[in-house]
């Protein structure tokens, strides 16, 4: 039968539960009705939070749930990538701001808002400041009795308490010095009140004497089942003891000191009255100390660095060697984030002895055959790695920049093969001039009553040049590139050319003869970009930027002779924000040339060099500007 004490104090504790659950719950609504405060002042500014959406969603996560709902209204979201979990339902002609409200409810997420920008991240309950509050506990001197109204209360402060006001000695055990505790007793006698109190807070109250001792009601059959001497014994050297208080198979709490394992295995499987079956024999010894525990968790740790494994078959747990026919198994493990291929080799070479691993890329999944402890920390590792890797999303602008001058001057003469017919530009100067027309102007000077100057062969010519040209060449070029994060992503523009190749293979025989052959060989001159971007966690991004860049100079050393050829590189390694430009620049190229030929001594006279040389003077600069600029895509 339940005393009177104990039932006000069933109630009081029932009545303490019933408000803080109440609590919680209107703590929980005023969130949320602060997120559709938030949500319908922005809805103003933002349509997109008005507009219905037509998603359907299976196991998908809720990052990329959410992503598709910032894609499908035009919403700008920033979502913490530490959500974790996927979302199953089916939303037809819905406001994106009650599909928001809806998510973070269900997934205890919340949200900031800040300009058009809305960030959601997980909930984190506020955290109480730590207060120390006066314990409602009186005493009455005359009748010796007390009133107490506890409340979460230190159990250490209301012994110490309670021991001040009645004079009586209290021992809080140090296990439960920090419990709290609850509860209500009027005008109750001491020895009553603890032990109301002791049976509403699980303790144990025991008298001793001048004193009470208070101690967890858990800790009183610590002994009832033990092996090798009396609870607290020091064991002998070899021979091992353990304590283990077993209430149900899911329920086991044990302390052994360098036991063996098959031992511990075979006494506590007795109490609970479990089948079992060692295929092979048990040498190892162990020391534990676990605190309820279930009987498989108790086997899974005491094998736990040992040759040995289980499994459950109905109702008999067989133990034995990990290579055991018996003992292995085989599993399925699907990657859901990530590519299958080449996974098992980041897989540390110490969770894979002993176990199988195939590649199933049609299924993107791993097959893993043997031992089963082996088989579940290689689950849990590919579990941990298996992530969502980032698209670097790279655009570049090639912005290449050409300016040159060529100015050619001078009086040429000389004899063709045949005759040469007058031709050319009077404006700029190029013109070749006949033998015709020469003697036509050498006749005008003869009439003149001048020199006689005479006549010119058939296949005499004379050319006159004065050419100055300029120009100015922009080339604009805008690949893009998409790669994995910690993957290059290269870009390449050449341009190929061929030069003549002439050897000669001689065959001696009766005869020797002499065979020639002409080959055409490329050589390539190219514009290599390569770019190695790995994404950090503050949202910045390295980049590892290598370039190759060669040209033709248009000049070679013979007809047949390779083209001339000129290279530049660089390599850089920066960081920069996400979505920020860079400007890689300082490829320049600049030419000078200054040539002329003419006649000796003659041509280096000033003024009359004019008419017995020609000269050439150019001067060309290359400029090149690449920009870099890129995105994260998760």
């Amino acid at each position: 039968m339940i005393g009177a004490g104990a039932r006000k104090i069933l109630l009081f504790l029932s009545i303490c539960i019933t408000l803080c659950l109440f609590e919680d719950v209107v703590i929980g609504q005023d969130r949320i009705q602060d997120i559709k405060n938030k949500l319908t002042i922005l809805s103003v500014d933002v349509a997109g939070l008005n507009q219905p959406v037509d998603l359907t969603a299976s196991k998908l996560s809720i990052q990329e749930f959410l992503r598709n709902i910032a894609n499908l209204n035009d919403l700008n979201l920033h979502i913490d990538p530490d959500i974790e979990g996927t979302i199953t339902n089916n939303f037809t002609d819905v406001p994106a701001s009650d599909i928001l409200v809806f998510v973070c409810k269900e997934y205890d997420l919340e949200i900031d808002i800040s300009g058009n920008i809305i960030s959601i991240f997980r909930y984190l309950p506020p955290i109480e400041p730590l207060t120390i509050k006066p314990l409602n506990i009186t005493y009455d001197s005359v009748s010796q009795f007390i009133t107490i109204d506890l409340k979460k209360d230190s159990l250490f402060r209301v012994g110490k308490e309670l021991a001040i006001l009645s004079g009586v000695n209290i021992v809080v055990s140090p296990e439960v010095s920090d419990r709290l505790v609850s509860g209500y007793v009027q005008e109750a006698p001491l020895n009553d009140l603890l032990e109301e109190m002791g049976y509403a807070n699980d303790l144990k109250i025991s008298n001793k004497g001048d004193f009470y001792l208070i101690e967890d009601k858990a800790a009183k059959d610590i002994g009832t089942n033990q092996r090798g001497g009396q609870p607290g014994q020091k064991p002998a050297k070899g021979s091992g003891s353990f304590y283990f208080q077993a209430e149900s198979e899911n329920n086991i709490r044990i302390d052994a000191i360098n036991t063996p394992i098959k031992d511990i295995v075979n006494d506590v499987s007795r109490s609970l009255g479990i089948n079992y079956f060692v295929l092979d024999e048990i040498t190892e010894s162990t020391t534990v100390n676990l605190t309820n525990v279930s009987f498989e968790e108790l086997l899974g740790n005491l094998l736990n660095g040992t040759n040995c494994t289980f499994i459950k078959d109905k109702d008999i747990y067989i133990i034995g060697e990990r290579l055991t026919e018996n003992l292995r198994i085989t599993k399925i493990v699907q990657l859901v984030n990530r590519s299958v291929e080449k996974i098992s080799e980041s897989i540390p070479q110490t969770l894979v002895e002993n176990v199988e691993i195939q590649e199933f890329p049609e299924l993107n999944s791993l097959i893993l055959c043997g031992s089963r402890l082996n088989i579940i920390e290689i689950e849990s590792f590919i579990k941990d790695i298996d992530k969502v890797i980032p698209v670097i999303f790279i655009e570049v602008i090639i912005v290449s920049y050409q300016k040159g001058f060529t100015v050619s001057t001078g009086i040429s003469a000389g004899l063709a093969d045949a005759p040469v017919q007058t031709s050319g530009s009077v404006v700029p100067v190029d013109i070749t001039l006949g033998s015709s027309t020469i003697n036509s102007i050498l006749a005008g000077f003869n009439g003149a009553g001048m020199v006689n100057l005479g006549r010119v062969s058939p296949n005499f010519y004379i050319s006159l040049k004065a050419l100055e040209t300029e120009g100015v060449v922009k080339v604009r070029s805008t690949p893009k590139l998409s790669t994995l994060n910690g993957h290059e992503a290269t870009m390449k523009i050449g341009n190929t050319e061929y030069y003549l190749e002439e050897t000669s293979q001689i065959f001696a025989n009766q005869t020797t003869t002499q065979e020639k052959i002409i080959q055409y060989k490329p050589v390539n001159a190219d514009f290599t970009l390569t770019i190695l971007p790995i994404v950090s966690g503050d949202d910045q991004i390295t980049l590892a930027i290598k370039l190759d860049q060669s040209d033709f100079t248009g000049t070679k050393l013979t007809k047949a002779a390779p083209p001339d050829q000129v290279n530049r590189s660089f390599e850089s390694l920066i960081r920069i924000r996400n979505e920020e430009m860079i400007l890689l620049g300082g490829l320049d190229d600049k030419t000078y040339e200054n040539s002329g030929s003419g006649v000796p001594v003659l041509s280096r006279i000033p003024i009359i060099r004019w008419f017995f040389s020609s000269r050439t003077k150019s001067k060309t600069e290359d400029k090149l500007n690449i920009f870099i600029k890129p995105t994260v895509i998760y």
